[in-house]
């Protein structure tokens, strides 16, 4: 009996005595996962496992923190794939730089509204009006070239009041160039058929979307070679280039101010083309069915264009004499002539006659019904003021 009381208090002794085993915070033995909650990274034992020991010092203390779990980053750099489960990282939507917001801005709407007008201008009457060509032609050139001259020195942070800078500049100086070329007409006439040849290089080079000519020497190399070339042929066919140009330059300006207003695409392919500022982040040039049906548009308004002024200006030249206030006033000064005349001729009705045969409508080629009326009217009046003056003369 005292034998059996020794064996119970040893074994007493080494159930009290036994160290520790370490339980997991919670005071579950198994570490398992909540259902609908990560296990935050720790592993989870099995029963399979063999049980660790640990001291009093480690139980005490608490576990140490886990590392979070690695989330997507918010921009992919260059040439990086995201791994499968997460989510594609979309491309900036950097069609505001060419249109703003979704609502037509004021810097676009004046522009818009000018490129227009003017291309309307060009289509009917760039041929026959003189002058007032000339000076659309100024206009456009000017203004395209301190626009591009802006753009490509525009700062980071952007001009101060940089709307109104982006357009109230180039329209300034835009009619300083209108009213040089109006002045100088002989030479700003070679101009108009540069025009032209620019326009039409631009538009062949926005029919792909990496613009026809990756290099951009090589790409402004073409422009200004079409523009030189077609200024030379000024000099050898002058009615059919300077058709040529106003009515295509009329039609790729026209379809340029729909497209400000519509917000489309195509002038984000006009932006790409002369913006090479490494600030700015332009729009991509998308070519789809829109864009497909706006250059289509070019070609057919330029093919109606050129019909139209090919037929009206029948027998005209481009020049002074072609403009209908010119020719007014020509044909007034011969008028006032003849009626000079007939008092150095008395009544010679055979002087008369050959200087009223030379001045009359069917004298001149290519005349109108609306500029024949015109003229006749100033006639009238010429007439009239001449056969008073004689009759001054007579009574004195």
């Amino acid at each position: 009996m005292r034998t059996e009381l020794i064996v119970l208090l040893f074994v007493t002794l080494a159930v009290v005595a036994r160290p520790a085993v370490a339980r997991p915070a919670g005071g579950e033995f198994w570490n398992t996962c909540n259902s609908g909650d990560p296990c935050s990274g720790t592993a989870i034992a099995t029963p399979s496992q063999s049980l660790k020991t640990a001291s009093p010092s480690e139980t005490s203390s608490e576990a140490p923190p886990t590392a979070p779990l690695p989330t997507a980053p918010t921009e992919n750099p260059p040439g990086f794939t995201p791994p499968a489960g997460l989510p594609p990282q979309s491309a900036p939507d950097t069609s505001t730089y060419t249109y703003g917001d979704n609502t037509i801005t004021i810097q676009l709407g004046v522009t818009g509204s000018i490129l227009i007008v003017l291309g309307i201008h060009l289509m009917i009457f760039g041929f026959q009006s003189f002058r007032p060509t000339l000076a659309v032609t100024g206009f456009l050139e000017f203004g395209l070239v301190t626009w591009i001259g802006l753009i490509n020195a525009k700062p980071a942070e952007g001009y101060a009041r940089d709307d109104i800078t982006m357009i109230a500049v180039p329209a300034g100086v835009a009619v300083v160039g209108a009213i040089l070329y109006a002045y100088f007409s002989s030479v700003s006439s070679f101009l108009v058929g540069a025009m032209g040849g620019f326009t039409f290089g631009m538009f062949i080079l926005l029919w792909r979307e990496d613009l026809v000519i990756v290099n951009d020497i090589g790409r402004y190399c073409f422009l200004g070679g079409l523009a030189v070339v077609c200024a030379a042929l000024v000099r050898f066919t002058e009615r059919h280039v300077i058709l040529k140009s106003t009515s295509f330059t009329g039609a790729f300006i026209f379809i340029v101010g729909v497209d400000c207003l519509a917000h489309i695409g195509y002038l984000s392919g006009v932006i790409q083309l002369f913006d090479r500022n490494p600030h700015h982040e332009r729009a991509a040039y998308e070519i789809d069915g829109r864009i497909y049906g706006l250059m289509v548009g070019i070609i057919l308004l330029f093919l109606v264009s050129f019909a139209w002024q090919f037929f009206f200006n029948l027998g005209k030249r481009f020049g002074v004499e072609g403009g209908i206030l010119s020719r007014i006033l020509h044909r007034a000064h011969e008028k006032a002539e003849i009626v000079s005349g007939r008092s150095h001729h008395g009544d010679d009705p055979e002087a008369r006659s050959s200087s009223e045969r030379q001045s009359s409508p069917e004298h001149h080629i290519g005349s109108n019904n609306l500029v024949n009326e015109v003229v006749h009217r100033i006639e009238e009046a010429i007439e009239n003021h001449g056969n008073h003056s004689n009759n001054s003369q007579h009574h004195s």
